[in-house]
């Protein structure tokens, strides 16, 4: 998670998953790399499956790329979100006054904790990262103390 902006009256926080595009734009390049090599000896149904997964890989390296935006603006009394989907981006927003809480979201699957920041107002539970992650509860708890310090300013 990374801090846009932190004045007095906006809060702009951004996630982005540059790991996971990074590992997904490679493989797509492995296999174009592949596909320019071995184009001759490849069969039909090879290079239409190894072509699709190219493609596929492409497309899930842009949808890590486009991040999701949390703002809180004091100014206007609004928290607003996008987060990117497959198609199409997901949005929202809330007034200020309808957070009820902002906390550390944990899950113990597996015998493994993970975590994720969450916002939770009167009509939504809406959590910053898409899905949980296994790092250390102590650098989500900053996010969270970073979003209830500038609150309560």
């Amino acid at each position: 998670m990374q801090v846009l902006k932190n004045t007095p009256d906006k809060l702009v926080l951004t996630e982005r998953y540059t790991f996971f595009a990074g590992a997904a734009w490679f493989s797509a390049m492995t296999l174009i790399y592949g596909l320019y090599n071995k184009w001759p000896e490849l069969d039909d149904p090879s290079k239409w499956g190894m072509g699709a997964t190219t493609l596929g890989f492409i497309a899930v390296a842009i949808y890590f790329l486009r991040p999701s935006i949390f703002e809180f603006d004091k100014t206007a009394n609004h928290f607003r979100w996008t987060k990117p989907g497959l198609f199409k981006s997901h949005y929202g927003e809330a007034p200020l006054d309808q957070i009820k809480r902002v906390r550390v979201d944990a899950d113990y699957a597996d015998g493994t904790k993970a975590y994720r920041v969450l916002v939770e107002t009167r009509g939504a539970r809406i959590p910053f990262q898409h899905c949980y992650t296994t790092s250390e509860a102590s650098d989500h708890q900053q996010i969270v103390d970073l979003i209830r310090n500038w609150l309560a300013r």
